[in-house]
């Protein structure tokens, strides 16, 4: 339907009412309860992904899946919660299960190092999971979550940033433009990522050429009639930070609504401007035939050929 519901949570942890003391005086002890039975799967561990998993397993999720199969970058430590200098390399998922683990709050969190639209394991912790959040910018991994999303009956929360650098006026080099976007997806309620635009199936496919193929060039890209996709957004931390933040804050809404729209924005679709300080909603198409969120042909959907259908997905048991 158009709401998520828990019915059934685990009891509080033995030191949960003072740690969570204030968040249960804002929403309730319900409201943790459901957090301490509900399994997050996290797609993305970088700019958006590690604040995210912090905020959860600080607002008391019980489980915590950690996804990603990049290594940490130099150039990620400006906005890549739990890294140090010294985990250059290393991969994120794996430095953020051992940063979150420190704290010391009562959440199971596993780390799983892999592709999500080619590794088994991390399709299955996937399905697993209660929730899922999207904070990955590779546009294969975002085809497999809006997939997912039908197939096991998951919300998904799919936060995205883009912006533009280039020269003003003056001449002088600075941030343009920088937007910021969430989107809340449920089964039954609100427009894929396909109808928001958000995915394109030449994007898809320019990215799998790249992939098998990363000396191709974008002429040859557009020879095939397939573009590029968007560029590489200009991660900085205080937009990342605060993405993760609304997406967290979306969350609650879905367990303990406490927020009202305005007419002209979209739950399933909410973009913040922050070069010119704007909230509004993008419309999306209106495709009664879109397999995803028209005809939802793949709501719950057999999985006999595969994972998501996918043969290439099928795990053959018993058998090495």
């Amino acid at each position: 339907g158009t709401r998520f519901q828990v019915y059934g949570s685990h009891p509080l942890h033995h030191d949960a009412n003072e740690i969570f003391s204030r968040q249960i005086t804002a929403f309730g002890t319900p409201f943790t309860r459901i957090m301490q039975s509900l399994r997050f799967v996290v797609i993305g561990n970088g700019g958006t992904g590690s604040p995210t998993a912090s905020l959860l397993v600080r607002s008391g999720a019980g489980e915590v899946i950690l996804i990603d199969y990049d290594p940490l970058a130099r150039s990620n430590l400006n906005r890549v919660h739990g890294t140090r200098v010294q985990d250059v390399g290393k991969n994120k998922s794996e430095i953020l299960a051992e940063h979150l683990n420190e704290i010391g709050l009562p959440c199971t969190i596993v780390a799983v190092k892999g592709m999500i639209d080619e590794d088994l394991t991390a399709i299955e912790a996937l399905s697993s999971a209660d929730v899922i959040f999207g904070c990955t910018d590779d546009y294969l991994g975002r085809e497999v979550l809006n997939t997912a999303l039908y197939f096991y009956l998951q919300p998904l929360i799919d936060v995205g940033l883009g912006g533009r650098v280039g020269e003003d006026r003056n001449r002088t080099m600075r941030l343009l433009n920088q937007k910021g976007r969430i989107s809340c997806i449920l089964p039954e309620d609100g427009k894929c990522l396909f109808c928001q635009r958000e995915l394109r199936n030449d994007w898809i496919e320019a990215q799998r050429l790249k992939r098998s193929n990363p000396e191709i060039t974008n002429e040859e890209l557009k020879e095939r009639y397939l573009e590029g996709g968007a560029e590489e957004a200009p991660g900085v931390a205080p937009f990342t930070g605060t993405l993760a933040n609304l997406g967290v804050t979306t969350l609650f809404e879905l367990l303990v609504p406490h927020r009202r729209l305005p007419d002209e924005l979209r739950a399933d679709n909410i973009w913040i401007d922050f070069t010119n300080m704007e909230i509004k909603s993008n419309m999306p198409e209106d495709n009664k035939n879109c397999p995803h969120c028209g005809e939802r042909i793949f709501l719950a959907a057999s999985e006999k050929n595969g994972y998501l259908n996918r043969p290439a997905l099928k795990r053959n048991w018993g058998k090495k």
